[in-house]
């Protein structure tokens, strides 16, 4: 069975649609948002070292802010997009299980990235186990719990998806907002009530707050899923162009009457905790407008869908790429112990070897793809680095059957 395609597509030659039953324009939001994130975590290092090109700094930073939230609105739209189709047609099961992997590999990433903090605390010889128990906090621990809940959201918005997605959504951030803001003060010592806090309420990857994102992310994902169905996507991204371009206007407007927005603050990151309805209003804003933008060009621009391909590869390598970049400022200082190193070489020797290791994730990602060819044989030497993918190591030749399988993996 073939993937479907919109009517459009014929005009354009290729639809949103290739191999593997993915929407391209998730992927390069995805990619996106990673070149983001690490525009946030490497920048300062960066132009330290080159400082002729520090006046850009600040403008790259305030985008860099666009992470989080692009990360949160993908992975609604991807749970919308993919699993409910799949939970309403009988297949709860290998949803459970499929997402249970997910959560299992997420589990595994969330303690790699956390290696570099936790060998700082040992090298400090500080062994207290508050301190180790909050260097657990990131934003893989929040995915860990966004998808261990996907399931239960899925059962719950059956019988209305978008609307009760909708409801659902602002309901989080309702009731995250009035806990973390007049119900539930910030406790003055490091103890578990803070820890729980944190999780739930407070930090920067709060899980109502951002499960209210996820949650309205999903209702653009069945809407995107139901679109291609009636073979009206076309319609749908231009609807969700022009709301996103509200959701930018109205995120931007309601923290300025707030007195919240603030460049400053934004590029500072003064804004990320707690989280802020009109902050992720504003930049999920973005996120929805790119998704749109990027979604219409398969159908106008489809000239650019082979420059478009490594993109969308590095978006779908994302989580081994965000669990790998942890290690390039840590490498950068084992490397001084061996060479001393100034300037704009101590920048590109760490981030070569960084984007080796991505050109390599990028590459699996690619050679997976080709196993989704029917009749295509999966070299055994893979098999092996295919055990942490979500859908798990495949041997033999791969079926038309088994391609229909492969769909979009929430990351």
């Amino acid at each position: 069975m073939e993937p479907e395609k919109s009517s459009s597509s014929s005009r354009s030659g290729a639809g949103i649609w290739y191999r593997a039953e993915r929407l391209t324009c998730l992927d390069e939001v995805r990619a996106v948002a990673i070149c983001a994130m690490m525009l946030i975590h490497f920048g300062e290092g960066f132009f330290e070292h080159v400082p002729q090109l520090a006046f850009i700094h600040p403008f790259l930073r305030w985008s860099g802010r666009f992470a989080t939230p692009a990360f949160v609105t993908i992975f609604g739209v991807t749970a919308g997009f993919v699993y409910f189709e799949k939970l309403m047609s009988g297949q709860r099961q290998a949803v459970d299980r499929k997402l249970l992997r997910r959560v299992a590999l997420l589990i595994l990433c969330a303690a790699i990235i956390r290696v570099p903090h936790y060998g700082e605390l040992v090298g400090d010889g500080n062994f207290e186990a508050m301190a180790w128990l909050f260097g657990t906090y990131s934003i893989l621990a929040y995915y860990t719990l966004g998808v261990a809940t996907v399931p239960v959201w899925l059962r719950i918005i059956q019988r209305r998806p978008v609307a009760l997605c909708l409801v659902l959504g602002i309901l989080h951030w309702v009731i995250g907002t009035i806990i973390v803001f007049h119900l539930w003060p910030q406790s003055p010592e490091l103890n578990l009530v803070e820890f729980v806090r944190l999780y739930v309420v407070s930090g920067s990857f709060a899980y109502l707050q951002l499960s209210g994102t996820a949650l309205l992310g999903m209702a653009i994902g069945v809407a995107l899923r139901r679109s291609l169905k009636a073979r009206d996507t076309e319609r749908l991204l231009a609807g969700l162009f022009v709301a996103a371009v509200a959701m930018v206007a109205v995120g931007w407007a309601w923290g300025t009457v707030l007195g919240e927005y603030n460049t400053k603050d934004i590029i500072d990151g003064a804004l990320k905790a707690p989280p802020r309805p009109w902050y992720f209003l504003f930049f999920a804003g973005f996120t929805v407008l790119l998704l749109a933008t990027l979604g219409l060009a398969e159908y106008y621009l489809a000239f650019l869908q082979r420059i478009r391909y490594p993109v969308c590869l590095f978006g779908q390598a994302s989580l081994p790429i965000f669990t790998g970049h942890v290690f390039v400022l840590p490498a950068l200082k084992g490397l001084d112990h061996i060479v001393v190193l100034d300037g704009i070489v101590r920048v590109l020797v760490p981030f070569a070897m960084f984007g080796v290791y991505c050109l390599a994730m990028m590459y699996r990602r690619h050679l997976k793809l080709q196993m989704g060819k029917p009749g295509h044989e999966v070299p055994r030497w893979l098999a092996l680095s295919l055990l942490l993918s979500p859908s798990g190591p495949r041997t033999g030749k791969v079926t038309a059957e088994g391609r229909k399988e492969e769909a979009v993996e929430v990351a």
